[in-house]
């Protein structure tokens, strides 16, 4: 199957450091694209990455923005991964594992060691279910929410599981209690996210809602046919 890891990050390379080097130390096989700004190209191109990652420079500064401008690039793949820079895996073969449980319908994401299984950490998407929704981040969203986005399509409809057993540490500032720069640039906006999930729940969720349904329906009248002959 054809895929990427999409991992933003913005003047952090340190922390993409520690994630590469506990990439690499898990054994990580699957290609990722790391998303940095153009002006952050030197901080960046000599940290060593896992075997088939990159670095793909963008015009996009906010997480929001690098997903919209790449989305034209991974949205034929048969999956998608969403990765951030203070995530550190802790589990061998972390990558493959999740990808292995993927049935071109649903989404999983990993134990975060903190707020999972409740919260969505390092989700990978089933390349059909991202088509059907049209996204992975939705237009208005700069930061924030769009993980509460996810959860809740992933909720009603039964498309989301947590696999409990691979962990990626999420080592953000809600854990550390440390706020950087990078930090508070993206919860700067978090007035206008939570504002921008208001009117997705208001305009966009049925939507979202019945494009996963109708998509998962074939699996599910098949089974409805082998219970009920």
């Amino acid at each position: 199957m054809k895929g990427v890891w999409l991992l933003p990050s913005r003047g952090r390379p340190e922390r993409l450091a520690r994630f590469a080097e506990a990439a690499i130390k898990c054994g990580t096989t699957t290609p990722g694209w790391v998303l940095i700004h153009s002006d952050d190209f030197l901080a960046y191109r000599d940290i060593a990455l896992p075997k088939g990652w990159e670095l793909r420079t963008l015009q996009s500064q906010g997480m929001g923005d690098k997903f919209r401008e790449i989305w034209p690039q991974v949205r034929g793949m048969d999956w998608v991964g969403w990765l951030v820079d203070d995530v550190v895996p802790q589990t061998e073969k972390w990558d493959t594992t999740l990808i292995s449980g993927l049935n071109g319908k649903n989404v999983i994401s990993c134990n975060d060691g903190a707020r999972a299984p409740f919260r969505m950490c390092a989700p990978v998407f089933s390349g059909d279910l991202l088509r059907a929704v049209g996204y992975i981040y939705a237009p208005g969203f700069w930061h924030t929410y769009m993980d509460d986005v996810w959860e809740r399509i992933g909720t009603v409809t039964g498309c989301w599981w947590v696999c409990m057993d691979v962990v990626l540490k999420h080592e953000d500032a809600f854990q550390s209690g440390v706020a950087d720069l990078t930090h508070m640039q993206s919860y700067g906006k978090n007035s206008e996210d939570q504002a921008a999930f208001e009117a997705w729940r208001r305009d966009g969720m049925d939507a979202a809602v019945l494009a996963v349904l109708d998509l998962m329906r074939p699996q599910t009248e098949q089974i409805k046919e082998v219970a009920y002959g």
